[in-house]
């Protein structure tokens, strides 16, 4: 890759989200733990208000997450895994719970030991740079975000990984190498935008009626269209993120934008939220009455997502119901 290892002679630290993996052990835990108990999110809040540390052990007790199936960042695993073919000792630095970092430690020998959030501490920023001084006074460090800077600050050498976009702006380190893909088509794949077709049916009483030529109705079928289809797009964001682990184990869905770590959780998130907005928006402007069939829609689907799938027959049922909803709101 063209780095030079000045500071080889010092064990080098890794973190673990965003650096050797491509995602966030947090939310990974949360999404796993809501796809157990959908409940778990109203305990979420007051978990948090404990400390973050109570809310990584809470989540980590609640899930059993392989770990081997989670997307490394596959430039730096190569070249860790070459660093400790030259000797080095390479320890994971996590502010993950120290559950589930010794489950990396013990699944990928490149790592010699580890580091993590337990009970009483949130491993990050200042606190895991007074843990690794205590350790070893003088160390190397691979990083990906803001909160990086303090160990790269006072690290014999540093390296930074797939940068978050603040970590980008301040960049003084040496930096791996890494292929990104243009996060606008990422977001059009994992919208799935070609299953907005679907969303014609609620064309068919405008036509089945002879209202074609009310453009009051041409116009609130249009604006109800992408109503439904943002909101669509918004659900199968959602489902991606509570079948991680399922998707991550199967040979098509394991390439979706998030499951392999190329769209981060939290951009999923974000992107279902303002989709979710403004479908609530759009469908507002045409009547309270659309809006309630929309929300029915949402329940279902989720509801699909989160349980009902794994019931004999439900899926065909809920499929021709949600085909069914997107005729209703135009009947007059």
């Amino acid at each position: 890759m063209g780095i030079s290892i000045s500071g080889q002679s010092t064990p080098l630290y890794v973190d673990l989200d965003g650096t050797f993996i491509k995602s966030d052990m947090l939310l990974e835990s949360l999404f796993s733990a809501i796809k157990s108990s959908p409940w778990v999110i109203i305990f979420t809040l007051p978990w948090l208000c404990k400390g973050r540390a109570f809310l990584k052990i809470r989540l980590s007790d609640l899930t059993q997450q392989d770990v081997l199936t989670i997307p490394t960042n596959p430039d730096t695993y190569q070249f860790l895994a070459q660093q400790k073919a030259d000797g080095r000792r390479i320890i994971l630095a996590t502010a993950s719970n120290e559950r589930i970092a010794k489950a990396f430690v013990s699944a990928y020998p490149i790592f010699d030991d580890y580091i993590a959030s337990n009970a009483s501490e949130n491993l990050k920023g200042r606190h895991k740079l007074h843990k690794i001084q205590a350790m070893t006074p003088e160390f190397s460090y691979m990083g990906n975000s803001i909160e990086d800077y303090v160990l790269f600050e006072h690290a014999t050498e540093s390296y930074l990984v797939a940068p978050t976009r603040a970590a980008k702006r301040k960049t003084f380190t040496k930096m791996l190498d890494q292929q990104e893909q243009s996060t606008i088509l990422l977001l059009l794949k994992e919208l799935h935008v070609y299953q907005w077709v679907k969303n014609l049916l609620i064309l068919v009483p405008l036509f089945v009626g002879n209202a074609y030529t009310n453009m009051s109705l041409v116009l609130a079928c249009v604006v109800g269209f992408f109503a439904f289809s943002l909101l669509a797009s918004a659900t199968y964001v959602l489902n991606d993120l509570v079948d991680l682990d399922e998707d991550r184990g199967h040979q098509r869905k394991k390439y979706r934008p998030i499951a392999s770590g190329d769209l981060s959780i939290i951009d999923g998130v974000l992107t279902a939220v303002v989709l979710l907005f403004i479908s609530a928006a759009l469908a507002l402007s045409i009547s309270v009455e659309f809006s309630m069939v929309l929300l029915v829609y949402l329940a279902l689907t989720l509801s699909y997502s989160l349980k009902l799938k794994h019931y004999f027959a439900m899926d065909v049922i809920i499929l021709a119901s949600l085909c069914t909803i997107r005729i209703l709101p135009e009947r007059r």
